[in-house]
């Protein structure tokens, strides 16, 4: 999902029309075009160069931060983007970069700062109230996950990861009709997604509505067959193990 984000961050330019006597965001610029064509080595090198020009340019920092996370070198992208909350505090975007990382290493309670400061700055943004209500699931505040989660799909109403990650909350707590709901409309918006046919499969299942239900989860099996393990150990599926449809699926 962050993979798509930084695409939509860094296609728009800083500048439409980039006076000279700015030789930073000019580079900068250049970069994002490197960026936009997946030549994302040269786009690096033009981030740095734009640093190297003005020290002080946040842009730069950020643009070296998200080619470093993309690589898989998060904790090195860590750096980038403290930098620029240090030249420039305005930006929201190194504060959700960071909530991010930090919610990909576990660390829940500090990704809620960071993001929280971003979402100060930019509070319609639709990836960090997502992250924001994933990091309280994760502390089972469902409530707060909620609330988050609702806030990020009434922005964007076709966010998949928003649907699923509502879907699973009210899986959990048992609101299957609602869980239901929100897995179909992931699924309309991307109908070729695993996790969002097992997902209602799972909860088709629990409704009582086998046949159904069955149905979904070859389709998740058929687009996924590694999730055959995770069918074999979820409790989900446990009223329908001696059903033939079942055991011929998991042949």
């Amino acid at each position: 999902m962050l993979i798509v984000l930084l695409v939509i961050l860094f296609i728009s330019p800083l500048f439409a029309e980039q006076p000279p006597s700015n030789p930073s965001a000019y580079l900068y610029n250049m970069g994002v075009k490197q960026f936009a064509r997946s030549n994302y080595d040269s786009a690096l090198v033009l981030f740095h160069k734009s640093i190297k020009t003005d020290s002080s340019f946040a842009r730069g920092y950020i643009g070296v931060g998200n080619i470093l996370y993309l690589k898989g070198k998060q904790w090195a992208a860590e750096e980038y983007y403290l930098k620029a909350i240090k030249e420039d505090s305005t930006i929201a975007e190194p504060y959700i970069h960071l909530g991010k990382i930090y919610n990909e290493a576990g660390d829940y309670p500090t990704s809620l700062s960071y993001l929280k400061k971003g979402l100060r700055i930019s509070p319609h943004n639709p990836s960090a109230l997502l992250t924001t209500g994933m990091n309280y699931f994760l502390l089972e505040e469902d409530d707060s996950a909620e609330s988050y989660y609702l806030k990020a799909l009434e922005i964007t109403p076709h966010l998949v990861d928003g649907w699923i990650s509502l879907g699973l909350l009210y899986r959990v707590q048992a609101r299957l009709e609602e869980a239901e709901s929100a897995y179909r409309k992931a699924i309309v918006q991307k109908g070729n997604l695993a996790i969002g046919h097992y997902g209602l499969s799972c909860v088709l299942v629990k409704l009582g509505r086998t046949k159904e239900g069955l149905k979904e989860l070859k389709r998740a099996l058929e687009l996924d067959s590694n999730l055959a393990k995770t069918v074999e150990e979820d409790p989900c599926f446990e009223t329908v193990r001696a059903e033939k449809s079942y055991k011929k699926l998991m042949e």
